[in-house]
């Protein structure tokens, strides 16, 4: 008897041996690329229908930063468990890390460039305090998004399991 795909009942399951691999630098900068976008866009847009620049929240900045320390620590906490201490992780916990620091490296890398082409939007106007004040901020902001993509891209090596050691020479 097949099921529906055609496989008899006999047939041993295929063999997984696909990689997940760490989140190249290439994808980071193309997020960074399409934040600088959405955030330049967002600025022109908000002030030609307004006639005012856009404000920045320090809330948000100050969001980033935890979120920097939040992925920074779930790296060094997972790295010292699987690397150093060879403890055993659940697949569904290991799963769940590999996940959170991918979208931590893209979701970094994609906020950083939007707050760079935010910050850059005012560099012109420097003189005028409150536009200072969203250029720190966005360059604050900035710097946390890309701590967050290096933190992201440390707990996704975190994840991988290392090989077991090598057998110890026998002794003669």
């Amino acid at each position: 008897m097949t099921d529906p795909e055609g496989a008899t009942p006999s047939e041993p399951e295929p063999e997984l041996t696909g990689r997940i691999s760490i989140t190249p630098w290439w994808h980071i900068g193309v997020a960074a690329v399409a934040g600088a976008l959405v955030g330049r866009i967002v600025v022109l847009v908000v002030t030609s229908l307004t006639g005012a620049a856009p404000s920045l929240p320090w809330t948000l900045v100050l969001l980033l930063w935890l979120l920097v320390l939040t992925v920074a620590e779930l790296a060094r906490s997972t790295r010292r468990r699987v690397h150093v201490e060879r403890r055993w992780v659940a697949a569904h916990r290991g799963i769940r890390l590999l996940a959170i620091g991918k979208a931590a490296a893209l979701t970094g890398g994609f906020v950083a460039g939007a707050l760079v082409a935010f910050g850059l939007g005012f560099v012109d106007r420097l003189h005028i305090p409150a536009l200072a004040w969203r250029a720190g901020l966005a360059g604050l902001g900035a710097v946390a998004g890309v701590l967050v993509a290096v933190a992201g891209r440390a707990l996704q090596r975190a994840c991988h399991v290392p090989e077991d050691d090598p057998p110890a020479p026998a002794a003669r």
